[in-house]
């Protein structure tokens, strides 16, 4: 038995973490326009569109900090396996 993670499993904690931030960033920015009438500000020529913007923005924090999360997460999980297997 290899005490490593094989490659799939490794990229692919990584990329349900982008998934996972994705969903949760953009349920967030959805819930955020649809509830208490909240409206996000801009300046200038901003202000009408601020809007439009929010959900694609959210998306892309999301997929930044839940990638973050999954290579936090498979290399944690990676050295808990090295360190068991010893």
């Amino acid at each position: 038995m290899k005490p490593h993670l094989s490659a799939r499993v490794f990229y692919g904690v990584i990329i349900g973490g982008v998934f996972v931030g994705i969903a949760v960033c953009a349920v967030a920015g959805w819930v955020y326009l649809e509830y208490d009438d909240r409206k996000p500000t801009g300046r200038r020529i901003w202000d009408t569109t601020a809007s439009d913007f929010l959900i694609p923005v959210c998306v892309m924090v999301g997929a930044t900090f839940g990638g973050m999360m999954g290579v936090a997460a498979a290399v944690l999980w990676e050295r808990r396996r090295l360190k068991t297997k010893r």
